[in-house]
């Protein structure tokens, strides 16, 4: 009476395959939509980009990885913010620079006294390696123009920026973004210093 027909259980791992094969196709959506989110925060959003050159010391060193915000979010640029330019002239090399002013301020440069002015007010720059001694090329005071910017380096004696005709002032069709923050190195990240209009 004790005899009964005995039925053999069947591991849960082997009874659906079709499961599994789903599962795995879950995952690999997951991960393919985190990825083209991503792609779209760094193409459209919020850019990477490395320092070349020692123009920008002592605020960037050469090697240094920054952040920016991408003009496809804003092309509206105030004095002391650190933006990225390309240029033609550069082979479209990215150049770091400081907004030194905007379109209908008038910049004047007093290479002897090493002092830049904006509107007749002279600048007070913390940010700058040493005071401005190397004249450039370009014919002081200029005003200048609607959409464009004035740049310059930090260091303001190795630098190649709108003092010279080869650059002169910058179309803000030609800058990828605002610098936002240092990401490499470790030892430097954190929000770059801002100029006397903006936040230390």
């Amino acid at each position: 009476m004790d005899e009964m027909t005995s039925v053999s259980q069947t591991p849960e791992e082997d009874q659906n395959p079709k499961g599994m094969a789903w599962e795995l196709y879950s995952w690999l959506r997951e991960i393919v939509i985190c990825i083209a989110i991503i792609t779209t925060v760094f193409v459209f959003f919020v850019r990477l980009v490395s320092v070349s050159g020692w123009s920008m010391f002592p605020t960037l060193n050469d090697g240094d990885k920054v952040a920016l915000i991408s003009n496809f979010i804003s092309q509206d640029y105030d004095q002391g913010d650190i933006v990225v330019l390309l240029q033609e002239r550069f082979k479209n090399e990215p150049l770091i620079k400081r907004v030194i002013a905007t379109a209908g301020q008038t910049v004047d440069i007093d290479y002897v006294n090493g002092v830049v002015y904006v509107d007749g007010q002279a600048l007070e720059e913390s940010y700058v390696a040493a005071p401005i001694h190397v004249q450039g090329t370009i014919e002081l005071p200029a005003t200048v123009p609607e959409d464009c910017i004035f740049v310059l380096g930090d260091n303001r004696n190795e630098s190649a920026d709108s003092r010279y005709v080869q650059i002169g002032m910058i179309d803000t069709r030609q800058v990828m973004g605002e610098v936002i923050w240092v990401v490499w190195p470790f030892s430097s990240i954190g929000k770059p210093e801002m100029g006397v209009w903006g936040e230390s």
